[in-house]
């Protein structure tokens, strides 16, 4: 691989890795702008948008207008999940400590939300159904995953993300909680939780 290529791929994963960092929230092109000039990877505006829409294509992120997000493919490249697209990086990012605790906390808010069903959760009642003395949560860790899980169309959020919000299993994510069907990549039902 040349010098050029090897850097337009650090810079790829760079930007995932920016994105990721920014997830509950999303990031503004000069966000990412700053962030690849700090870590000496600068690029002008036009090329940013070239290696964004270049992503955007992969389905590794989405976007309106300036405003960039990672889709759960991207957090699932990030995570080692899927096997990443030609063109994509797929460098070492987690620990197995985090990988762990991330989907720990997806089963822990899939399985709030079971036993709320039919109705929609109240954001405060499954923060603390998921948080324990063994995991220690943020609000934010916990829109963080409950989006994740939103855009793997196993629960449906209402209301701001950002404030008051609720969520519900959909079908599909009772039939992964049943055992009816596969999970997901980046779901792992832990037997602790789901005996099966």
């Amino acid at each position: 691989m040349d010098i050029a290529k090897a850097r337009q791929m650090e810079q790829r994963s760079h930007l995932m890795k920016a994105l990721d960092r920014a997830r509950p929230d999303v990031a503004p092109e000069s966000l990412l702008l700053r962030s690849l000039k700090q870590s000496s990877l600068a690029l002008e505006r036009d090329a940013l948008l070239k290696e964004l829409d270049y992503l955007e294509a992969k389905g590794i992120v989405a976007h309106s207008n300036v405003l960039w997000w990672l889709t759960p493919l991207g957090i699932d490249v990030l995570e080692h999940s899927v096997e990443a697209p030609p063109g994509i990086p797929q460098n070492g990012t987690y620990s197995p400590q985090e990988l762990l605790r991330r989907k720990e906390l997806r089963v822990r808010v899939l399985v709030a939300l079971w036993y709320g069903r039919p109705e929609f959760t109240p954001h405060g009642v499954v923060w603390g159904a998921v948080s324990d003395a063994d995991m220690i949560v943020t609000g934010n860790e916990v829109v963080r995953e409950a989006l994740y899980l939103q855009g793997k169309a196993l629960i449906e959020l209402s209301g701001d993300p950002k404030n008051d919000w609720a969520a519900k299993l959909t079908a599909t994510g009772l039939d992964v909680l049943d055992r009816n069907i596969d999970a997901p990549v980046g779901i792992d039902l832990i037997e602790q939780y789901w005996g099966g």
